[in-house]
């Protein structure tokens, strides 16, 4: 959320999992904010394992995962309390049986966050954790406030290189550009400049209206947006005040 920086800082598992790991934290209560985690490869929690513990994932970008068994998951919470606030979780693979969310025990809380294009169910509908979903684009149906199954239209997905095998064990992640597109002005995070676009983005002034937008550049519609840059400065812009 600090204005003078640019770019996501990057912890990168680079074919090793979990990438992050959270363990018996009891009351202490942790934030991780602000990061693209990638490159977790292993049989299960490949990108995020917290065992009994608080954990907030803030304005984080998590892609480029893999869960190698058919049961895997790609962020494994047990026994513990986890919030997703404007987070990005997209890219992510695990196998046929293989979930998003390995959630036991606990509880999740979604908000304001982007679920696409991972190759994995979301979560596991027999279990008894059912996580709250608010504001949010998840891919898929499922329920909450605000919830939508629908394109978010990101600037550029990320997405994997076969390097020209079958075998999935040596494809290759490439990182895409999540900010969202929009007809009034979208930050392009090479050059560095605001371009426009030829559709906007659903996830613009979709969030939760009760919430502080001042951050957000204008044009905006008085409403933070959804997503990894929704209420900063690199929030896409708005048609609504046009």
């Amino acid at each position: 959320v600090d204005p003078n920086v640019t770019t996501l800082s990057v912890v990168d598992g680079n074919g090793i999992g979990p990438v992050v790991t959270v363990m018996e934290g009891g009351d202490n209560a942790y934030v991780i904010e602000g990061l693209r985690i990638t490159g977790g490869r292993t049989q299960t929690h490949a990108a995020i394992q917290c065992h009994q513990s608080q954990l907030t994932l803030s304005h984080c970008l998590i892609n480029g995962h893999q869960a190698i068994v058919p049961s895997g998951d790609i962020l494994g919470f047990v026994d513990s309390q986890v919030t997703l606030e404007h987070c990005i979780v997209t890219g992510n693979r695990t196998g046929a049986d293989g979930q998003l969310f390995g959630q036991r025990l606990g509880t999740l809380t979604i908000s304001h966050s982007i679920i696409w294009n991972n190759r994995s169910k979301l979560l596991d509908t027999l279990n008894e954790v059912i996580p709250e979903i608010q504001y949010s684009v998840v891919e898929g149906v499922w329920s909450g406030i605000e919830v939508f199954n629908v394109d978010p239209l990101f600037a550029e997905e990320g997405g994997w290189d076969d390097n020209h095998t079958p075998n999935e064990d040596d494809d290759i992640w490439w990182e895409g550009d999540y900010h969202l597109q929009s007809q009034a002005g979208r930050y392009d995070q090479i050059d560095r400049i605001w371009e426009r676009d030829n559709v906007t983005s659903p996830c613009i002034d979709a969030g939760n209206p009760i919430l502080p937008w001042l951050y957000e550049p204008v044009p905006h519609g008085d409403r933070i947006n959804i997503g990894l840059y929704g209420g900063t400065s690199q929030a896409s812009l708005s048609l609504e005040s046009f």
